[in-house]
């Protein structure tokens, strides 16, 4: 039965390419397959000011060669020693696909990551 049931259209919001119920007996299960936004590319730089001890990062996001707006990107420190990983916020991109996170921190990290996840949850 194709359609968009509830469950489906609450569970993973948006666009989906293909939409239909499996039944098991009396089990109803809805399937969604969503599309994927490729090619994905996301840029970041990252730079610390000393004197206002103060780290920027900055890049821009495109989906399907395309500014992607309203996504969020995770900026987080890559530490490679027993320290571990530590998120330093989220910035969301604006209509031109770029975005900016400021933040302050006593030293600069080793390395800084950005990542951001497609528009149904794969990173």
């Amino acid at each position: 039965m194709l359609g968009a049931p509830t469950a489906v259209a609450v569970c993973v919001p948006g666009k989906h390419d293909l939409i239909w119920n499996a039944h098991a007996g009396s089990l109803s299960i809805p399937i969604a397959v969503a599309f994927a936004e490729l090619p994905m590319r996301l840029t970041s730089k990252a730079t610390y000011s000393t004197a206002t001890k103060t780290l920027t990062v900055s890049g821009k996001l495109l989906a399907e060669n395309k500014p992607a707006a309203g996504r969020a990107v995770w900026v987080s420190t890559q530490y490679p020693s027993v320290l571990g990983d530590r998120t330093l916020g989220t910035a969301v991109t604006r209509s031109d696909g770029t975005y900016v996170l400021t933040t302050k921190t006593t030293e600069p990290p080793p390395a800084v990551e950005t990542f951001v996840f497609n528009v149904y949850g794969a990173g």
